[in-house]
């Protein structure tokens, strides 16, 4: 990441992490970037573009909620031409600070197919507004110490 971008990434979609760690293991189908779990759901990591005031831009690294048979055609898909063209609806899976968004509804789509999907759209204003305005900074960086702090601080001092 350049001076001015940051990436923060999710281990696990939040619902996930309910579950007892002894437990998952034995209820879980996982590759690097698909998941399901046993009576929890179907999930797959996607890329969330934020662009921040002052020049500044994170990207979250997190999990969407998808329908079983939306994981299975990207499964099949992924390592074919078709990946190009993927999207997929789905949910956010995990709580993204400062903002929250946990269950939002989303779009995602593929941008390269070297990389996993990107947040494209969503039919709640907010997350909408996440994706095509930049936003204040400040609260991003209260809510992600460490990651984002230092970086802003480099280039206001």
């Amino acid at each position: 990441m350049d001076d001015h971008a940051r990436d923060i990434r999710f281990g696990l979609p939040d619902p996930v992490l309910e579950v007892p760690e002894n437990l998952r293991a034995e209820h879980t189908w996982q590759t690097d970037d698909m998941m399901t779990v046993d009576g929890i759901g179907a999930f797959m990591r996607v890329l969330l573009p934020v662009r921040l005031t002052g020049g500044f831009e994170v990207t979250f690294g997190t999990w969407i909620g998808v329908r079983p048979l939306e994981l299975e055609r990207a499964f099949a898909i992924w390592p074919t031409r078709e990946y190009a063209d993927f999207a997929v609806n789905g949910w956010l899976a995990n709580r993204i600070d400062p903002w929250g968004l946990l269950g939002i509804p989303l779009t995602a789509s593929v941008r390269d197919v070297n990389q996993i999907p990107y947040i494209t759209g969503s039919s709640d204003p907010f997350l909408d507004h996440l994706l095509q305005e930049r936003v204040p900074v400040e609260p991003v960086v209260e809510a992600w110490p460490g990651y984002v702090d230092d970086c802003v601080r480099q280039h206001t001092v």
